[in-house]
């Protein structure tokens, strides 16, 4: 098992897992306001409430669990890290049932944008989860490269459309 490559990739997944997060709590609503309505107006005019922008969204899923399940991930990330620098096999597998099941929980509620991308990630790392419950440190590595790279474009695509 190559420590260092493992940890790197670790090290890269959980910083995009909370740059996903930090993105989803800036959401600013710059969308078009309400149409005004007048006194003058002949028949009464309908007082509407514009569709929320996705940056708004964005803000809304990480304040109703998003953001938890980000963390959640994140920090199962960091323990399969340890457990795989500790080289104990008993603690590999109990990390990797974690992030198994906090990357499936998080897959069901993905974000309003790069929702394909972000979904993607979170599949790949409950593989990597199962991979490494399996006590398959070599193929879980694989599967927290492919998503990693995933994370990264969803962070990327979110961070071009909210900031």
């Amino acid at each position: 098992m190559n420590r260092t490559r493992t940890a790197a990739i670790l090290g890269a997944a959980a910083i995009a897992g909370a740059t996903i997060a930090g993105c989803a709590s800036k959401g600013n609503y710059d969308g078009p306001a309400p149409a005004p309505t007048t006194a003058h107006s002949a028949a009464p005019v309908a007082a509407t409430t514009p569709a929320p922008d996705k940056c708004t969204q964005l803000a809304t899923w990480n304040s109703s669990g998003g953001k938890a399940q980000i963390g959640a991930v994140t920090s199962d990330l960091g323990e399969v890290q340890l457990a795989a620098q500790s080289e104990n096999l008993g603690t590999v597998e109990a990390a990797g049932t974690m992030l198994e099941s906090d990357a499936r929980t998080a897959a069901a509620n993905p974000p309003p944008i790069a929702r394909n991308t972000y979904v993607r990630a979170m599949t790949y790392l409950e593989t990597a989860g199962a991979t490494a419950a399996s006590g398959d440190i070599a193929g879980a590595t694989a599967m927290l490269q492919l998503g990693t790279s995933q994370i990264v474009a969803a962070t990327q695509d979110i961070k071009a459309q909210c900031n």
